[in-house]
């Protein structure tokens, strides 16, 4: 089996122990972690029972500080009343959240393609599920 290490965060599953089928990959939002997702895997487990359940931490420490959160990419100086107003003024806030945006998404396909790999998962086998920033 193939190791994941393009992000690290809890797993749960397949909640019968037999081969995995599928993949859910739970994606949490700005300034939590992994740990706040993985509690749904449970639940899902019922009605999915040879599904992995992945939970990645966001691959940055959260900008606004504390509490183990992460985030995806970087929100500061996000102000979209000001863009509307100055679109001129908050290019470069825009561009450097775009560009965290797209390092981010590598990252993100780096570790789908490793769980694929570590389970023999063909991509339709594998689901995001997420929120906010995930």
């Amino acid at each position: 089996m193939a190791s994941i290490t393009a992000l690290n965060g809890p797993s749960h599953g397949p909640a019968n122990g037999r081969s995995v089928a599928s993949a859910v990959i739970l994606l949490h939002g700005y300034g939590a972690s992994g740990d706040a997702l993985i509690g749904l895997a449970p639940y899902f487990a019922q009605s999915l029972p040879q599904t992995v359940f992945y939970s990645p931490n966001a691959p940055q420490a959260w900008e606004g500080g504390g509490f183990g959160g992460r985030q995806w990419f970087g929100l500061q100086g996000y102000d979209p009343e000001g863009m509307r107003r100055d679109p001129n003024r908050f290019a470069a806030v825009y561009q450097a959240m775009f560009e965290g945006a797209v390092a981010a998404a590598d990252v993100l396909n780096r570790y789908i393609d490793e769980v694929m790999a570590a389970h023999s998962l063909a991509a339709d086998r594998v689901a995001l599920l997420g929120f906010s920033q995930g």
